[in-house]
């Protein structure tokens, strides 16, 4: 039974190798962004199509010789690609080279260049803000796109944002971004106490666990020790004070499955940070709970989701403030979240 209108893919090779077949990846518009790879004659391609009518919106060519592969579509609408010659290029999502800026490694600071940078070359990303590369041999981390470079690292919100899907490589999207799954984050436990190694001050520790959301209603997920967690920090409001931002070593701010998060000022003073909570490199809410009541005028909680917090921290207290909650998604949740709210009231 044909299911649709069969159509060409934006490009032509020549000649076709063996085994030879496009990488297909489901950009944030929607639209199917594919390459040939390699084109020795033409030079290859990188083309943005209707996935409907396979109409073209844009397309990007390398030099013949080349080989163009698609590291991952962005949530800015874009694609990162990398070309075997030049190294990695951000395409916009009108498939320009964007003005991007290179080497946060380079000696005499970074030199802006159109899009293209060698530093990355043949680098794909490891999470949300560390690169690596195996160009010198072995696994090096070489960079972190959300610094100097500015790279998105976010995926597109899409079921298929990169060529081979999961961690394991089965070119199946990984569980988070698939269509029914509706990750989200809320938290498993909430607790205060005295912290043994600074006296006098109080540490809230925060365990925020996958939840899928679904007709209004949070459930945590089971088995999902390989989906990773990540979190970006910004905004502090204290420089001395050490947060989850591009400079973080790498593996210090992700987890799998649940993230544990210790809210403290250490010995740098009170301080404000942004956080920013990504599912599988994708930005991702988190759900807080609201004291309130149901039409019978009895105690209820609903759950709001944001997809950012403000954490405030103090010697005494640690407290979160959603940015932006969206009050008209109210969700219910019976099973798995803490009672506790953003506030850090029961």
């Amino acid at each position: 039974m044909q299911v649709g209108t069969p159509y060409n893919l934006p490009f032509s090779p020549t000649t076709v190798v063996f085994g030879q077949s496009p990488t297909i990846v489901l950009g944030q518009n929607g639209d199917g962004i594919a390459t040939n790879g390699t084109d020795a004659v033409n030079g290859p391609v990188v083309a943005s199509f209707s996935l409907t009518s396979g109409s073209v919106n844009w397309s990007y060519q390398g030099t013949a010789g080349d080989t163009l592969s698609i590291i991952q579509a962005t949530v800015d609408g874009g694609v990162t690609i990398n070309d075997s010659n030049t190294g990695v290029i951000q395409l916009s999502s009108t498939g320009s080279p964007e003005l991007r800026r290179a080497g946060r490694q380079k000696v005499h600071g970074s030199i802006a260049i159109a899009g293209v940078s060698s530093a990355l070359q043949g680098a794909v990303p490891l999470d949300l803000s560390d690169w690596i590369s195996t160009a010198s041999g072995s696994a090096s981390l070489i960079w972190s796109p959300n610094g100097s470079n500015n790279i998105p690292t976010l995926l597109a919100q899409t079921v298929y944002p990169m060529a081979k899907g999961n961690a394991q490589g089965q070119s199946i999207s990984p569980f988070c971004r698939r269509q029914t799954s509706n990750c989200v984050l809320a938290p498993q436990s909430d607790s205060t106490f005295s912290n043994p190694f600074v006296p006098g001050v109080q540490t809230r520790e925060v365990i925020y666990e996958l939840f899928t959301l679904q007709n209004g209603a949070l459930a945590p997920i089971v088995g999902n020790s390989q989906t990773k967690i990540t979190v970006t920090e910004e905004n502090s409001t204290n420089p001395n004070t050490k947060i989850c931002d591009w400079l973080t070593p790498l593996g210090k701010c992700q987890s799998l499955g649940t993230y544990p998060d210790d809210y403290i000022v250490g010995n740098t003073g009170n301080f404000t940070v942004e956080q920013i909570f990504a599912i599988d490199r994708c930005q991702s809410q988190v759900f807080w709970p609201t004291d309130g009541f149901n039409s019978q005028g009895f105690p209820i909680q609903t759950w709001y989701g944001a997809l950012s917090q403000n954490a405030i921290v103090t010697t005494n207290w640690a407290t979160i403030q959603q940015n932006s909650p969206n009050m008209q998604a109210g969700a219910t949740c019976s099973q798995g979240c803490s009672s506790i709210q953003a506030n850090g009231t029961k």
